[in-house]
């Protein structure tokens, strides 16, 4: 019913609220990045040394391309504490989850192929399960991101 105590408007007149900084993504990005940083002193696999037995496998050498991957998501995290996350932010950060995600699965299949090469059991360390769950928070953050308003 029509009131002319409160007049129709036109759609165009109504105001769009202005989108937020994803908040909770930024914070998640922060900490997938300290995690990620956190697994490198961390051991990851064993490495056969012939006749000699084995040493560890730190991040540091093992996976060193985590630290790349932190300093990205630490940008990434960055940019989501300063404005909105629009179209591009968000299919970015889709891609750099798909390839941690794709590393971390290759790491794996990596050290399962070496230990059987060598006739030994495949050992993973901590960091590489304090990598994997960073991976996981990652893929968290992205989902974050495209559920945020833009």
């Amino acid at each position: 019913m029509y009131n002319p105590e409160h007049p129709l408007k036109r759609l165009s007149e109504y105001e769009r609220a202005p989108a937020q900084p994803a908040w909770a993504a930024s914070a998640v990005l922060f900490l997938t990045a300290a995690t990620m940083l956190a697994s490198m002193p961390l051991p990851w696999h064993h490495k056969t040394i012939p006749g000699d037995g084995y040493t560890n496998l730190y991040g540091y050498a093992g996976a060193s391309w985590l630290f790349v991957m932190a300093a990205i998501a630490a940008g990434f995290g960055i940019r989501l504490a300063r404005a909105s996350p629009g179209g591009y932010t968000k299919s970015l950060l889709t891609i750099l989850a798909f390839s941690v995600f794709l590393a971390m699965f290759a790491d794996y299949i990596d050290s399962q192929g070496r230990a059987a090469h060598e006739f030994a059991d495949p050992f993973f360390g901590s960091g590489f399960f304090v990598g994997l769950g960073a991976t996981g928070m990652l893929i968290i953050a992205s989902v974050l991101t495209w559920r945020a308003r833009t």
